[in-house]
């Protein structure tokens, strides 16, 4: 999903998460009250960031494709600074017989907005619509948080990860261009109904016909 994260190195990664994660600070959202979440044969809960950058590092390059002499991406190399920023993430470990299969990394981005930064599985997990399934339980808790909005980037070529979203209630919402990632795709799920309404006045002709209240709204 969206982008990978950075490799990082040993000796950075062995640092313990000393703060409190952007979620906990802005919001007051702990996630461990929520977890465990099981998905048949699969348990998320929240990771280390030892645990979560240790998966990064070992099998990013390979789940995203990035191997070889000449790198896709233009990564930024892991800093005291990056690593404190890692450190206030929400990270969430997803475990088979009790080993990390893969990993989601997500983040306040601002006082109403949250992101789903990266999300990666190891090959053999792929199509068992993991991640879909953990945004699922997130939308409640981030709900009574107080947050607005959720923002996730894919590449839009990723035709899996785009069904996903739009089954999940994305709205397509802009185009990024960097030079980290390429061209990606923003695309938003509204929380409250109010700001989905917002959105479809501005930007969805049509669309108030489906939406819940749309009558009474157009009167």
């Amino acid at each position: 999903m969206a982008q990978p994260a950075e490799v990082v190195t040993p000796a950075l990664a062995h640092r313990s998460r000393g703060a409190l994660t952007l979620s906990q600070r802005w919001w007051g959202l702990d996630w461990a009250p929520h977890l465990p979440w099981r998905f048949d044969d699969v348990v998320v809960e929240l990771g280390s960031t030892e645990e979560v950058l240790a998966f990064v590092r070992d099998h990013y390059a390979a789940i995203f494709d990035i191997e070889g002499d000449t790198p896709r991406f233009f990564a930024d190399p892991m800093t005291d600074a990056k690593l404190k920023f890692s450190q206030e993430m929400d990270m969430f470990a997803f475990r088979h017989d009790g080993a990390c299969i893969g990993v989601l990394l997500a983040h306040a981005s601002d006082w109403s907005t949250y992101y789903m930064r990266s999300g990666g599985f190891l090959p053999a997990y792929k199509g068992r619509q993991l991640l879909g399934r953990c945004f699922e339980r997130m939308f409640a808790p981030l709900r009574d948080a107080g947050v607005v909005r959720v923002d996730a980037d894919t590449a839009p070529s990723n035709h899996a990860c785009v069904r996903m979203l739009t089954r999940l209630g994305f709205n397509t919402t802009g185009m990024v261009n960097t030079e980290r990632w390429g061209a990606l795709l923003r695309m938003t799920k509204f929380l409250h109904e109010d700001a989905l309404h917002a959105f479809h006045d501005r930007f969805c002709l049509g669309a108030l016909d489906v939406l819940p209240g749309a009558g009474e709204r157009r009167k």
